[in-house]
């Protein structure tokens, strides 16, 4: 390993991570992607290729940045879909209605514009960092690479859950008392 190449990893897994959580989600979340593809003025004939399509570059990109991260052709995915997700940023700058953006999945109350745009150069220092300091692939750390993405995406969702599972807990538990209890749910002021 070079003396620049101990931040290479946690780049590798980064992109690996954060393409292959985009494209999951996009799969996941598929009504939503295609209203934003549609948003973004995709005509509907090329929104099947694209609601399947994408999602699938971007799962293959991520895989294979985590497998061979040295290599040209998963480099080169990781800026074509950058360049892409800023076209994109651009559409949703343009567009007289606000487009939801789905770049991750769930849409919330995000939208497309300035941050696919000035996400752009950031993917591209990452490549690039990562070009000028990971050591060649030898093959055997690849697999052990994309097993720590998916188990770094499978935390982050746990914890989503948890967090989820918590708060239903809460919520079941105000209920169980407010129907033990109806009247402390309703309480009126006392006029005295």
């Amino acid at each position: 390993m070079t003396s620049t190449a101990w931040f290479a990893e946690p780049l590798v897994l980064g992109l690996s991570g954060l393409m292959l959580w985009a494209g999951l989600e996009k799969l996941r979340s598929g009504s939503e992607f295609e209203a934003t593809l549609a948003g973004v003025g995709v005509p509907r004939v090329f929104t099947p290729l694209l609601r399947w399509g994408l999602p699938a570059a971007e799962i293959a990109v991520g895989t294979t940045v985590a497998l061979v991260p040295s290599a040209l052709l998963p480099r080169i995915g990781v800026l074509i879909l950058a360049a892409a997700f800023a076209i994109a940023g651009v559409q949703g700058l343009r567009a007289t209605e606000k487009i939801a953006c789905s770049c991750l999945g769930g849409t919330g109350d995000a939208a497309l514009g300035w941050r696919q745009i000035a996400a752009l150069p950031v993917w591209a220092a990452a490549v690039g960092a990562v070009s000028a300091s990971h050591p060649p692939a030898n093959g055997s750390d690849g697999p052990t690479r994309l097993a720590a993405a998916v188990l770094l995406m499978c935390t982050v969702r746990a914890s989503t859950a948890l967090r989820l599972a918590r708060a239903a807990r809460v919520n079941r538990v105000s209920f169980a008392e407010g129907i033990g209890q109806p009247a402390s749910i309703f309480t009126y002021p006392q006029e005295g």
